[in-house]
Formats: C-alpha cells, sequence, structure tokens
C-alpha cells in the first residue's frame, strides 16, 4: 500500500504540471477546470488521509472524485448552452440524475458504429460503494470494528479500490481537458498514466 500511495502521489504531480497554463475563459472548459483543480485536491487528501490512517475519511471523497469526473464530461458534450451557464451561475441547479448523465456521455463520447457503455458501467461499478462510504452507509459502518472491539479495520483491497477510482477519475477528467483543448501531445502522456497499480483504465479519445 505505501509504495501504490507514492505511485498515484506522483501521478498526482505530474497531472498537475501536464495541464497547468493558462486557459480562454469559456464556462463550458472553465467549469471541468474547476472539477479537475478540486479534484486534484481531493485526491491528495486521499493519499494524505490514508497515509495517515484515516481510512474512513479517505474512503469518503472518492465519490466526489467521481461524481466531479461525470458531471465535467457532461458539461463538455451533453449540457446545453443554458445548462452550462445555469451550471456556473446558480448553486441549486439540479444535474440530471446520475444514471441519465452516465447514459448521456456514453452517447456523446461513443463512435455511432461502436457504442459502449464505458461511463454506465463504471457508475455501476463505483455508485453503491462510494454513496455507502460518503454517507456513512452500512459499509462504512461496519468498517468500525474489529471483531468485538471499537476499532476501525478497512480490507487493504478497499482501499486500493477507492484509491484506484479516484486515481481513474482524475486522470479522465485531465485527459477530457487535454483533447477539448487540442493539447494532443498531453492527451498522450496522460494515457500513458492510466497504466497504474494493478489495474489499467482507458478513457474515450473521442472529444
Amino acid at each position: 500500500m505505501p509504495q501504490r500511495l507514492l505511485e498515484v502521489e506522483e501521478i498526482n504531480e505530474r497531472l498537475g504540471r501536464v495541464l497547468h497554463g493558462r486557459y480562454t475563459d469559456e464556462r463550458r472548459l472553465t467549469l471541468p477546470l474547476a472539477y479537475l483543480n478540486l479534484s486534484l485536491d481531493h485526491h491528495r487528501a486521499i493519499i494524505l488521509l490514508m497515509r495517515n490512517g484515516l481510512h474512513g475519511s479517505a474512503l469518503a471523497l472518492v465519490r466526489l472524485v467521481f461524481e466531479a469526473m461525470i458531471r465535467a464530461h457532461w458539461i463538455v458534450k451533453c449540457a446545453s448552452d443554458a445548462q452550462v451557464e445555469k451550471a456556473a451561475e446558480d448553486d441549486n441547479f439540479k444535474f440530471p440524475k446520475m444514471d441519465d448523465m452516465a447514459k448521456a456521455v456514453d452517447q456523446a463520447f461513443s463512435d455511432p458504429n461502436e457504442p459502449n457503455t464505458f461511463f454506465q458501467q463504471a457508475k455501476t461499478d463505483a455508485w453503491r460503494a462510494t454513496n455507502s462510504y460518503t454517507h456513512s452507509g452500512l459499509l462504512q459502518l461496519a468498517r468500525q470494528f474489529t471483531g468485538d472491539c471499537l476499532e476501525a479495520s478497512y480490507p487493504e483491497e478497499d482501499l486500493i479500490s477507492g484509491l484506484n477510482a479516484a486515481t481513474a477519475s482524475v486522470l479522465m477528467l485531465g485527459l477530457l481537458i487535454a483533447l477539448f483543448t487540442g493539447q494532443h501531445g498531453k492527451a498522450d502522456d496522460i494515457e500513458k498514466l492510466f497504466a497504474f497499480g494493478e489495474t489499467e483504465v482507458r478513457g474515450s479519445r473521442q472529444v
């Protein structure tokens, strides 16, 4: 686990360096940029919390990073101009339900001849567990005991799964922005970072 934390910490730092720079003031871009910057912050916090044994708090942040990734993709290719403006101006703006956003994003980022369900599957795989950890659900509560002692105990596979999900999400956000802004060389650099740990995740390149 310590080596995995070092690895994803380097990914966080490299992603920030790769995408550092000035961008045009266009809300369909500035919203995803804000999501990325906040998600990198959450991702760093997850790493620090796990290093210090605060695993419950670390896992509670994973959903925020995943949700930001889906919302950013929806803003870039699915939202109307009016919805983008509303999302930027109104804190009470209601995004579509996560299932609907994932389906819309899949449709928008798929080749019409080769439709995929990447985002819908990612949502199916991650949503229930991340919600439980974020909202003090049963998964989170069950980890507060070791035998009959009130002492938190988190399986390493849960920690690795949460860390992988958050890391893949920030990488997909970074890849989205690189492609949306035509920085294809940087997109290639970011794609190489998807091969981390024991899993390899590929995001759609059709922006």
